[in-house]
């Protein structure tokens, strides 16, 4: 590389840099931020290197740490061609340490000036040289992108430097070494704080509109009034806020199953009757159904699918006519020829189990017919109702 390739190569640095794209510009957003900068570097042998000029290769990592100062290492590497009086081609590998002053930051395209401390070691086949000195130049960086969240900047960085030995020049002079190089610089860390803009000069507000009452439920009942501020989304509900229950058993409309049970009726969680008490004929001293006792189950067996019934247990009742011991083993002959006829009606598979009490449950007055009519029953009480 000669003398004109190097100031065309200059020249490529400084159309480069000030042809970066204005729209994409962000002030600032580098400051606090680490960067990785790979360049690219015509590098100007001095005459003690005894080497033609060639390219460099160059990868700096630093951090920016505030608006006007920056700290980086720098590497670089290049290969050169020997002169005819020189014994072999040369390669050179750099390292330093700089600080960069920056200008004007806040611009799309700012400048800035470096110095520091370097090392050079140099290699041929006549053997090895290293050199220790300084370098300082001249620079400039332009935004090309920032990320959405203002945490990564892509600039273009062009510089000039030189650098100068000053230990262990060896016996070919003093290196002075000029390095041209252009190279992208990639920014990462926190987003920038953003820069305050003049407030502009706005018209006093107009009073604002208070707040609506708080509908936590979304019931269209404003808190203050749901007596049930937690009624399901989209349930129908009355002017307190609660869903409607018609037969008033405790359960609300939209769950009820049994919507028109009598008043005081204990019902099971879909709002349907746990006990069914039905007076069932048998024959005399028997647990054999009549006609009669028959026909009252069909019917019971009816209201029990018309109120969803699931399980429960027959308990078989008798009066006190007769002695205990028989009047409970008649109590449970009897409850379990219930469950029997009921499962052939639909209850069956384990739904009912059958129990007898004789006569130790009575809800009339054995002293009169009346009364034991009563107390010889049969009752249906659910068991799936809690």
């Amino acid at each position: 590389m000669n003398g004109n390739h190097g100031l065309k190569a200059l020249a490529l640095v400084a159309a480069l840099v000030s042809a970066a794209p204005a729209a994409q510009a962000q002030s600032a957003d580098d400051v606090g931020k680490w960067y990785l900068a790979p360049m690219l570097y015509g590098t100007y042998l001095g005459d003690s290197r005894r080497a033609d000029d060639d390219w460099s290769y160059g990868l700096a990592v630093g951090k920016n740490i505030n608006e006007a100062f920056s700290l980086e290492l720098g590497y670089t590497h290049g290969k050169f061609d020997g002169k005819p009086a020189a014994a072999g081609n040369l390669k050179l590998d750099g390292a330093s340490l700089d600080a960069l002053f920056h200008f004007y930051r806040e611009s799309r395209i700012h400048p800035y000036f470096t110095v520091g401390l370097g090392y050079v070691g140099e290699s041929r086949a006549s053997g090895n040289n290293s050199t220790t000195g300084v370098q300082a130049g001249i620079g400039a960086l332009a935004n090309l992108y920032t990320n959405p969240t203002r945490s990564g900047v892509l600039q273009l960085r062009g510089e000039v430097k030189g650098r100068w030995a000053v230990l262990n020049q060896g016996s070919g002079g003093t290196p002075a070494d000029v390095l041209a190089g252009l190279g992208l610089q990639f920014n990462w860390g926190k987003a920038a704080a953003p820069i305050a803009a003049a407030a502009p000069v706005a018209a006093a507000p107009a009073p604002a509109e208070p707040p609506p009452p708080p509908d936590s439920d979304g019931d269209g009942v404003i808190d203050a009034n749901d007596k049930c501020p937690n009624s399901p989304p989209g349930s129908k509900v009355d002017a307190t806020g609660c869903e409607p229950d018609s037969d008033r058993d405790g359960v609300v409309d939209s769950k009820d199953q049994c919507p028109t049970t009598p008043a005081g009726t204990k019902v099971g969680p879909v709002g349907c009757s746990c006990d069914l008490t039905a007076q069932v004929k048998f024959k005399t001293a028997s647990a054999d159904l009549t006609t009669e006792g028959k026909a009252t189950l069909d019917a019971l067996a009816e209201e029990m699918k018309a109120q969803h019934f699931v399980s429960g247990v027959v308990e078989g009742h008798t009066d006190s006519v007769g002695k205990d011991d028989y009047n409970q083993k008649l109590s449970e002959r009897r409850a379990a020829s219930v469950r029997d006829y009921l499962g052939a009606k639909g209850f069956g598979g384990g739904a009912l189990s059958a129990t007898g009490y004789g006569e130790t449950k009575p809800v009339a007055d054995n002293a009169t017919a009346e009364g034991r009519e009563q107390n010889r029953r049969v009752v249906v009480r659910r068991t799936d109702c809690n």
